[in-house]
């Protein structure tokens, strides 16, 4: 089974990053796409991303990456860009409290630019998996399971099972998406649709966003057994061998 595994935004590695490693089952085959940001004075000033990692080259994030990864693992593409080359158009509804909308669009704008990359490149996958270097993966799961109820469903995503509800109707996970290929595409595509949605009136947010174009799309969530680490942010970052 060949999978392919898609991190952006942020370089915020931490010791989580193993657990996902460790327990994802059933593959034969794993690519890496990455799409990460130069600077980041954000998570850097909260203590989310190691210093070793701002303005860090593509040469020096594949070594350091690459030292990290199992032996069958193989980085496929790896992009270091700059927010700052990005505008964005001004949000004029209503925002879910807390948001800021550049920082939202610079989320959408990475998840999209990583699977473009993962889409331009010349291998076919079975599974696609949206995950973060922050978080990672509490049980085993089973890859062919995911396959299997992704094949049967066919318009689904797979999240994990443990997520609060953030009055949005539905528990909604999207630090993990597991997805078929062409499914991954639409998910990824909110970037480009984002700006209608506000257009429309919808309320400014990142999991109504993602709700509302799933909606649009007729793409169901639904969620597995598995859980994924929490991310408690009143304790200090463990970044361990990623730092």
């Amino acid at each position: 089974m060949k999978i392919a595994i898609l991190i952006s935004g942020e370089p915020r590695f931490w010791q989580e990053l193993d657990q996902l490693i460790e327990n994802l089952k059933g593959y034969t085959e794993v690519d890496w796409f990455f799409y990460l940001w130069k600077n980041s004075p954000y998570g850097t000033n909260l203590g989310y991303v190691s210093n070793s990692w701002n303005n860090i080259t593509e040469d020096v994030a594949y070594n350091k990456i690459k030292n990290n990864l199992p032996t069958n693992h193989n980085i496929a593409q790896i992009v270091i860009d700059e927010q700052e080359n990005y505008t964005f158009p001004e949000i004029t509804g209503s925002m879910q409290w807390g948001v800021q909308p550049n920082r939202s669009f610079t989320q959408f704008l990475g998840i999209h630019k990583v699977d473009q990359l993962r889409q331009q490149y010349s291998k076919k996958y079975d599974i696609v998996i949206k995950a973060r270097g922050d978080v990672g993966l509490v049980d085993p799961v089973d890859l062919h399971d995911i396959k299997r109820i992704l094949e049967e469903k066919h318009k689904t995503i797979i999240v994990p099972s443990n997520y609060p509800d953030w009055g949005t109707k539905c528990l909604l996970n999207d630090k993990i998406v597991m997805a078929l290929p062409e499914i991954m595409d639409i998910y990824t595509n909110l970037f480009n649709m984002a700006k209608s949605y506000d257009n429309i009136g919808l309320q400014w947010g990142g999991e109504s966003m993602i709700i509302h174009h799933m909606n649009v799309n007729n793409i169901r969530f639904t969620h597995n057994n598995f859980r994924m680490t929490e991310l408690d942010r009143q304790q200090p970052c463990i970044f361990g061998r990623w730092k």
